[in-house]
């Protein structure tokens, strides 16, 4: 997500050139472009994009999950619908910020990954950072990522990013994200090659939507008042210094990296463990150690929390399993619930049988799906990370499966025999 920062540099070069504007309309930006609401799709801005401010539902993050690319996700996007009222507040997504990089690109004959190169990373002399996981794959000295599999850390892929790049596209280097930081540190230029004035620069560090202050916030940082986000940053007072700050990885490598501009201080932790919370504990123990502040083992605090949430996570699996019952048998043979179905936004989803064994099939997702109780069946993913989800089926009046509720998905109808599916 680090890489959210460089899409929002690119949009203030492109913005500094004239040719484009923080409240251009995305409809103009990107002929074409439309959500299910109409209004929303009349007003919304480039802006909004990079804020986190649209109020989409947050499944559209689950279409790269699947497997869908760049212009699958695109297609889907007339489905997506609101969750929240259109900039109300904050919700963090993904798939804005692939809008946003068509959008910048849109007009320039290049694609978003050659813009970025050009504009950005060259002048920065940033040689080493690539921008998609199919060009990271062609390095040969290269991190190996790992994830916790039950407690057992182990080497897993290099996730691939693609789908979405100008929102998690980027791999880089420790030499050339310290480049960087003092371009971000700096007056807009770097090595006498200048991408903004000063004040453009400043401004991507301006607090834009404000973040909810909940009680783990409130608990890791007493000292301060408000956290925001700018666009591509956080930004927060901490210990009466504002820090430009955020967060990021893929799965089996995490990321952190902080700006404190009136200390020209930035620090950047890059790590190819799992997921946790451990390159944030670094990056405020280095600023921590830097302003003087009294010592704090942020690693034991992050720990603890990460923990609380392991338990918790565990305490939800004891009662969906306490609500297994087996005993309770469905109303058909395995075969009779094969079919295909779909939603608008999440598209289609196969359920076929396979050796006696039901199978589901979403997008790249596979799974088999074993009994649960009644009409519900438990779908075990065969990636790992992507866990389980009980499926229910709904009957019509004769009886026949039409429709499956897929529990934190929603539901999907049945699509009849012959009929295409998107």
């Amino acid at each position: 997500s680090l890489t959210k920062g460089f899409t929002a540099v690119l949009a203030a070069v492109e913005i500094a050139s004239g040719r484009l504007a923080w409240d251009r309309r995305v409809g103009e930006a990107l002929p074409g472009f439309e959500v299910a609401d109409p209004w929303v799709t009349r007003e919304l801005q480039l802006d909004d994009l990079l804020t986190h401010r649209t109020g989409w539902q947050p499944e559209i993050d689950l279409l790269w999950t699947i497997g869908l690319d760049r212009d699958e996700i695109l297609a889907r996007m007339p489905e997506v619908e609101q969750r929240d009222r259109f900039r109300a507040g904050y919700s963090y997504l993904n798939v804005p910020y692939l809008v946003a990089g068509e959008a910048i690109a849109h007009g320039t004959g290049l694609s978003y990954t050659a813009l970025l190169r050009e504009r950005v990373l060259a002048p920065l002399g940033m040689t080493a950072t690539r921008v998609c996981g199919t060009e990271v794959n062609a390095v040969a000295n290269r991190i190996t990522p790992h994830s916790d599999f039950d407690g057992v850390v182990r080497p897993v892929a290099i996730e691939n990013g693609d789908a979405v790049a100008p929102a998690a596209g980027l791999h880089s280097t420790a030499a050339d994200m310290a480049r960087w930081l003092r371009f971000h540190l700096g007056d807009g230029s770097l090595e006498g090659k200048r991408l903004l004035t000063r004040e453009q620069l400043a401004e991507l560090h301006e607090p834009q939507t404000l973040m909810p202050r909940g009680r783990y916030f409130r608990e890791l940082y007493p000292s301060s008042h408000f956290q925001a986000y700018a666009r591509g940053w956080v930004v927060q007072d901490y210990t009466g210094r504002a820090v430009v700050w955020n967060t990021g990885g893929l799965f089996g490598s995490a990321c952190s990296i902080a700006l404190v501009p009136e200390e020209r201080l930035g620090v950047i932790v890059l790590t190819n463990g799992p997921r946790i919370s451990l390159p944030e504990s670094i990056v405020f123990r280095a600023l921590d150690s830097w302003l003087e502040n009294s010592p704090r083992d942020w690693s034991a605090e992050r720990l603890a929390a990460s923990r609380a949430g392991r338990a918790r996570a565990a305490e939800a699996t004891r009662v969906q399993q306490a609500r297994r019952d087996p005993a309770a048998e469905a109303r058909l043979t395995i075969g009779g619930y094969a079919g295909s179905y779909r939603a608008p936004l999440l598209g289609p989803i196969e359920v076929r049988t396979e050796s006696g064994v039901l199978r589901v099939t979403w997008g790249k997702l596979t799974g088999k799906a074993e009994h649960w109780r009644n009409e519900a069946f438990l779908i075990i993913w065969d990636n790992p990370f992507a866990g389980t989800n009980v499926m229910t089926f709904g009957f019509d009046a004769d009886q026949r499966p039409v429709r499956i509720v897929i529990e934190d998905l929603g539901a999907f109808e049945r699509v009849p025999d012959g009929s295409a599916t998107r």
